[in-house]
């Protein structure tokens, strides 16, 4: 891309290495101009070829908040989560609990920290269903999975549960083993969600910055005289003003430095 090729060479011992191509004039002009680019983008372009395997994760670093108007339920599911290695657990009794946890009046401005919510489907005042809906209604909670927790003779509150963003349920009496598997996997979901939204971020500036460099280098393409019949540079006849015009208008670009005469006798 750039006028290099791989030397892959056949001598036993020798590696693989980019080497230049033969200088002419047009390419001693047009590296020195390519020399003021940063091509940190592509490189940075490269790291998204592959994806770093998603790390695992640790349940004594996730908040979970349990929404359950019964305590036998509340106590049930703590012990279990609590047991199997989950640390930060906050158990609430009302669906305005959660709200005030999760500061939902000022949009999560001063809540706490949340990575998972099991809430009840059925619960005086708010039931599970509307919870769900008012939390999901806030951008800053869109990304908190929120398992239903149902009785068997529910089945009716389960479609309207996953219309206002519930992400999974579990039937009660609740079991360990699947109580389990199901937070585990929510929060794999999530955190892989999470990881493809920064990478999904990250490219989006990449190749916004890759842009900016390839117009930067279409511009100093126009720079550079070139002959249309031999196709040989001609660097005395350069604009002097219009190439002082695009230092001076990219202050952050990294040029060759040279001290001219006159900056030397000051």
């Amino acid at each position: 891309m750039f006028g290099a090729h791989l030397n892959g060479g056949s001598n036993r011992g020798q590696r693989g290495c980019l080497k230049p191509p033969a200088t002419t004039p047009f390419t001693s002009a047009f590296c020195f101009f390519l020399a003021a680019l940063g091509i940190h983008p592509i490189l940075g372009l490269l790291r998204f070829c592959t994806l770093p395997a998603n790390k695992p994760t640790k349940e004594g670093l996730v908040a979970i908040i349990i929404v359950d108007d019964s305590p036998d339920e509340r106590l049930l599911l703590h012990h279990i989560l609590k047991t199997a290695g989950y640390r930060d657990l906050i158990t609430v009794s009302s669906a305005r609990d959660v709200f005030m946890h999760l500061d939902l009046d000022h949009e999560g401005a001063n809540g706490v920290k949340t990575d998972l919510i099991l809430m009840d489907i059925k619960m005086p005042d708010i039931d599970g269903v509307e919870a769900c809906r008012r939390i999901k209604a806030v951008d800053a909670f869109a990304g908190i999975p929120i398992i239903i927790v149902t009785a068997r003779d529910q089945r009716d509150f389960l479609q309207a549960a996953f219309d206002a963003g519930a992400t999974d349920y579990i039937r009660k009496p609740v079991e360990r083993v699947e109580l389990l598997a199901r937070v585990k996997a929510t929060l794999k979901l999530k955190q892989e969600t999470e990881e493809r939204n920064h990478w999904e971020q990250e490219l989006t500036k990449v190749i916004s910055e890759l842009d900016r460099t390839l117009r930067d280098m279409a511009t100093l393409q126009q720079l550079i005289p070139v002959c249309p019949s031999c196709k040989k540079s001609h660097p005395a006849h350069m604009s002097d003003t219009a190439l002082d015009e695009y230092v001076q208008s990219h202050p952050q670009t990294k040029f060759q430095d040279l001290v001219c005469s006159a900056c030397a006798g000051r």
